[in-house]
Parts: C-alpha cells; sequence; structure tokens
C-alpha cells in the first residue's frame, strides 16, 4: 500500500486520535494568526476534516484535499455539502492562484516527492497569499531509523509510532534542504520557522529517552 493511501487502512482511529495532537495544533493555529473570515482556504491533506471544522468557524471559505478516500468520507459528513476532494498533493486538483491561503499539517513528509508538493503548494496559491505548513521534524525521522548505522541523507521509509502505539504509520525521511529548495524559495518567501517536541502529547515516540524537536511549522508569503 502506498504511504499516501495507508489511512484508508485505519481512517477511523485516527480520527479518534487525531483530537489529541493540541500541542502540534495550538502552535499551529497560533503562528497562522489572520484574520481568515471571507477568505479562500485550502487545507492539503486535511485528513478527517477536524482543522477545516476550526477555519470555518473562524469565517473561512473552506476546501479540503486528501488522498484517503475513507478519511475524505468522514470529512464531508462534517459540513452541509462536499468541501474536501480526494486528490494527490503532488497534483492539487485546483487552478493556479485560487487561495489566500494554503495550510497543511503532518503530510508533506508521506510524499517521495517533497519539491513536487511545495510547488504545488504555491501554484495554487494567490500573490501574497499566506501558505502555511507543519511537517515531521528531519532529526525525529532521522533518529526513527531503525538501522544501526543511520545516514541522514539517504532517503528511507521510517515507521512512526503514534499515539502511543495506537497507529503505526509509514513515511520517508527528508533532509532540511528538500524543505528548502532553491526553486520552492523562488516561489514564495520564507518569513518564520518555529520547531517544537509533543511527546506529552503522546504524537511521538521519544527515542532513547532523548529530547529533540519532534515538528517544525513553516511560514511562507507567495511571491
Amino acid at each position: 500500500m502506498s504511504n499516501e493511501k495507508q489511512y484508508d487502512s485505519f481512517a477511523s482511529d485516527f480520527s479518534d486520535s487525531v483530537g489529541k495532537t493540541l500541542i502540534s495544533r495550538n502552535i499551529f493555529y497560533e503562528i497562522l494568526d489572520e484574520d481568515l473570515n471571507n477568505k479562500n482556504l485550502l487545507d492539503v491533506a486535511c485528513g478527517d476534516g477536524t482543522d477545516l471544522t476550526y477555519y470555518q468557524g473562524k469565517g473561512a471559505q473552506i476546501s479540503g484535499v486528501d488522498a484517503s478516500e475513507e478519511l475524505v468520507e468522514i470529512a464531508n459528513s462534517k459540513f452541509s455539502k462536499d468541501v474536501v476532494k480526494v486528490g494527490r498533493m503532488e497534483d492539487l486538483p485546483y487552478e493556479d492562484n485560487s487561495f489566500d491561503l494554503v495550510v497543511s499539517k503532518y503530510a508533506l513528509q508521506t510524499s517521495k516527492d517533497l519539491k513536487e508538493c511545495l510547488m504545488e503548494l504555491a501554484r495554487v496559491a494567490k500573490s501574497g497569499a499566506t501558505i502555511l505548513y507543519l511537517t515531521v521534524h528531519p532529526i525525529r525521522q532521522f533518529l526513527e531509523k531503525k538501522e544501526k548505522y543511520r545516514d541522514y541523507y539517504e532517503q528511507e521509509e521510517v515507521r512512526s509510532v503514534l499515539f502511543k502505539g495506537e497507529i503505526v504509520a509509514t513515511e520517508l525521511s527528508h533532509t532540511f534542504s528538500e524543505y528548502f529548495d532553491e526553486d520552492v524559495l523562488k516561489k514564495m518567501k520564507l518569513t518564520s520557522i518555529t520547531e517544537e517536541s509533543d511527546f506529552s502529547d503522546t504524537s511521538a515516540q521519544q527515542v532513547g529517552g532523548d529530547y529533540y524537536p519532534t515538528f517544525m511549522v513553516c511560514k511562507f508569503v507567495k511571491i
């Protein structure tokens, strides 16, 4: 099963558990810090629509996309009309320059082609739009590589244990340089980067008892 489709197999359990991720969610909302009223907002890899519900409550005109058909069905059940489409981050089913805000949480790290995903976020955003994503920190992915000898630079599948072992997701490791690719930075300007840990939320396993960042939030403006 592909990484992008794996959530079909545990969509219900994921939906039940995702509400526990309060640390990362609250930090993400705080960094977003924008008036959402009447803004066209796209949530990429929106999962079960938990965040979309929040954005809609703040007045945003919401759209969402996710690769998991099961999660899309759960998400659309929360709204009066279907606002979430089945689609891939690498090929978003939207026109150029469509959204005032493009957001994504805990999704980009699942893609083999991170640059392609980031270029798609920029493509569908309007000029001057905010692009905000939260992703698994590259250091966490490095530490979660199970081999005795770990190679930071080699892309490998990483099995991430989530919610105290309730879910195990397979993701692909990435480096910092992939997230800040030169071509991507020609499309959108980085305005902030925040590194945080959420061990107490049970979102991530704590490898070796060490303390390190488990996720990062990057904020951009579309050029």
